[in-house]
Order: structure tokens, then C-alpha cells, then sequence
């Protein structure tokens, strides 16, 4: 396919592909040639901008370590002993509510309300209280929304 004719496609419509080929005709040969330099490189100017480079999977792959770093292990094992402190420190009937529906498989208000005898009704204001409950004990021990560890 010439350059021409890639340059025709991307006019949108008929009348701006009459037009030009209307020009082109009544052209004198030294601004014809002009107008098919000029089209010649808008043509090689749109192609370029159409086309994306795409990372090969392979090589975007090796961007990004996989296994965490010794420091993240580091504030991982901590934040993850803050959280089991202030769970230990929640009653044991909230406690229970939030291993429901953080650890355990059935995790919905349904399972939870019967595992917990909870009413349904109940277990969202529960949780809650105690989600504050949890911040702010995170909160005391050092730890805020900027510690989070990224799921």
C-alpha cells in the first residue's frame, strides 16, 4: 500500500478525499509534488502516533520483583503483631465477629450472624465499633492508615 493511499484512508470522508484528489489534479507539477511531500509525511507522522509500543510480557515480567524485600518482611511481621495485640485486647464476642468475616471461608452476614448468634441487623453496626476499635488501637501502638501494609 503507498504512502498515498494510507494518507487517503485517514481522511474522514468522501468530500475531504474529492477534495485533496481534486487539488492534487489541478496542481501545478512543482506544488503537486509539495502536497504529496507534505501528505507523504503527515501520513508517516500519523502512522507513528497510531502505533504503540507494547513491553514484550516476558520483559515487563522482570520489572517488578515478585518476593518482598527484607525491610517489607520486617514491617509486615510488626504491623501483623500490632494487629494480633489489639485483636487480643478486643472482647472476645468482637473478636470472634471479626475472624468470621476477615479469616474465615464464609465470610458473608449470613454466616456470620449464625456462627456469631448475632441478629443480622447487628453484625454491620458491630463491625463497625469495632473496626474504631481496632484503629485506634493501632493508632496508640504507632501505627496509622499510612503504615497499611497493600494487599
Amino acid at each position: 500500500m503507498s504512502t498515498m493511499t494510507k494518507f487517503r484512508s485517514h481522511l474522514t470522508t468522501r468530500r475531504q478525499r474529492a477534495e485533496f484528489e481534486r487539488v492534487l489534479r489541478r496542481a501545478e507539477p512543482r506544488l503537486r509534488a509539495e502536497l504529496i511531500t507534505i501528505a507523504r509525511r503527515e501520513c508517516l507522522a500519523l502512522l507513528t502516533r497510531a502505533r504503540r509500543e507494547r513491553p514484550h510480557s516476558s520483559a515487563a515480567d522482570n520489572l517488578v520483583e515478585r518476593e518482598p524485600g527484607p525491610e517489607a518482611m520486617v514491617l509486615l511481621t510488626e504491623a501483623c503483631g500490632a494487629v494480633r495485640v489489639a485483636m487480643d485486647g478486643l472482647p472476645a464476642k468482637r473478636r470472634r465477629l471479626v475472624e468470621i468475616l476477615y479469616f474465615e471461608e464464609a465470610n458473608d452476614y449470613l454466616s456470620a450472624s449464625s456462627v456469631a448468634g448475632m441478629p443480622i441487623g447487628s453484625i454491620g453496626p458491630t463491625k463497625m465499633r469495632t473496626m474504631s476499635s481496632l484503629r485506634r488501637a493501632l493508632e496508640h501502638a504507632g501505627f496509622d492508615s499510612a503504615d497499611a501494609v497493600p494487599a
